[in-house]
């Protein structure tokens, strides 16, 4: 199951625009969920907004990281 799984994440990463063709894309068609870089290039950015609280303490984030294992 993990040679399916590395296999995915290789494929995943060959997919990928390299980081010239996001600078000096051939063309530039920005979309409402995507951006179109030419030659079936394409671009998808997420983005998430958080708000850090006034004050911050040492291992202010320990909580989150955490949670996650």
């Amino acid at each position: 199951m993990n040679t399916v799984q590395e296999q995915q994440e290789s494929d995943m990463f060959e997919l990928a625009p390299d980081i010239y063709e996001l600078i000096l894309p051939d063309t530039f068609h920005e979309e409402a969920d995507y951006i179109y870089l030419g030659a079936e290039n394409y671009c998808r950015v997420y983005v998430l907004d958080i708000d850090y609280p006034s004050e911050m303490y040492v291992g202010f984030l320990t909580v989150f990281l955490t949670k996650a294992r």
